[in-house]
């Protein structure tokens, strides 16, 4: 394959020497289509092998990152989420969503169901309770529109759409029911370091604590002492995280399987349309994705200690952005 495009190459720079005729463009013209052809071919070839190195290296990195997890749902609480999940619970998710939210395919928000409850209240609580209890799946329920708002006069590019997804308001009763169970698990599994979507704690908190951090380094900056700043922004990066991987990790932190067969469930039947100047366009499945707001934990060597500013500070979480703040030991 190479030394036939190397072969085209020279060809091709052995035409610009020559006097142009028709013959010599025609022969140019399918040079130049050949050699297109085989830098595709070779291109398709270099993107299926670094497909099988990453599957092999991406396999590797996940093993070696369940083995380092030490987060475990404590025994009492893996009793609590193994629970039946009970009609007191439905009530109070219904009663507490915001009755004007974004409305679902059928057109209708938390405020019908709240407004009529004592009509329909019944038989909500009876189909949701199947749902989560195990009796019937949530895939007919988990069709989401995707209405695209746009941020600029005249959008051309698809980063210029805001997204806006309608869900079917049982959906959103559904997961937060156990949404609001798993709460209570959160303080074992998730970082103190973790602001973002986590309740109790304040998004902003984090960006406080970089500033004042930068602002103590800028003053300490005769100390002699090597210190530097990473920012690492996943952007996208939820969005193609492998469900399996999120199972294996739930498994690993030992939630109960039920619980887990419920979580799944709910993130891997779903599929979505688009909704265009008032039409529905496409049925779409997706393969992978999560939510945002997933844990992280740094792990640290000899050679990298965090900054002492009562206490020692190494990392910092906001939203899908990680900043780590480093004083390096380097040789001399």
């Amino acid at each position: 394959m190479n030394s036939k495009i190397q072969s085209l190459r020279t060809s091709l720079t052995s035409f610009k020497t020559i006097t142009p005729s028709e013959a010599i463009l025609q022969s140019n013209k399918l040079v130049v289509n050949e050699l297109d052809r085989l830098l595709d071919l070779d291109e398709l070839y270099w993107r299926h092998r670094s497909r099988i190195n990453w599957l092999q290296a991406g396999t590797t990195m996940s093993n070696e990152i369940f083995e380092a997890v030490s987060s475990r749902v404590p025994q009492l609480t893996q009793r609590y989420l193994s629970l039946l999940f009970t009609r007191e619970e439905v009530e109070i998710a219904i009663k507490s969503m915001r009755a004007t939210k974004a409305p679902g395919p059928d057109g209708m928000t938390a405020l019908f169901y709240q407004s009529y409850w004592s009509i329909i209240g019944s038989d909500i609580c009876q189909l949701c309770l199947q749902i989560l209890n195990g009796s019937c799946g949530v895939a007919d329920f988990n069709h989401t529109l995707i209405a695209l708002i746009t941020k600029v006069p005249s959008p051309s590019w698809v980063i210029e759409f805001r997204p806006i997804s309608l869900c079917n308001v049982l959906y959103k009763i559904i997961s937060k029911v156990f949404a609001d169970r798993l709460k209570n698990a959160m303080s074992d599994v998730i970082s103190e370091y973790q602001n973002a979507f986590i309740p109790h704690h304040m998004i902003l908190d984090n960006g406080l604590a970089a500033f004042e951090t930068i602002h103590c380094l800028k003053r300490r900056g005769e100390s002699g002492k090597k210190k530097a700043i990473l920012k690492l922004d996943m952007t996208k990066a939820y969005d193609r995280v492998e469900w399996v991987f999120l199972e294996w990790m739930m498994h690993t932190m030992e939630f109960p399987n039920r619980f887990i067969q419920l979580i799944m469930g709910c993130i891997t039947y779903v599929s979505y349309s688009l909704l265009i100047q008032g039409r529905l366009l496409g049925h779409l499945t997706p393969s992978r994705g999560l939510c945002l707001g997933d844990p992280h934990k740094a792990d640290w060597d000899s050679q990298v200690y965090g900054i002492s500013i009562a206490p020692s500070l190494n990392h910092l979480f906001f939203h899908m952005i990680v900043s780590y703040f480093m004083i390096l030991k380097l040789p001399r």
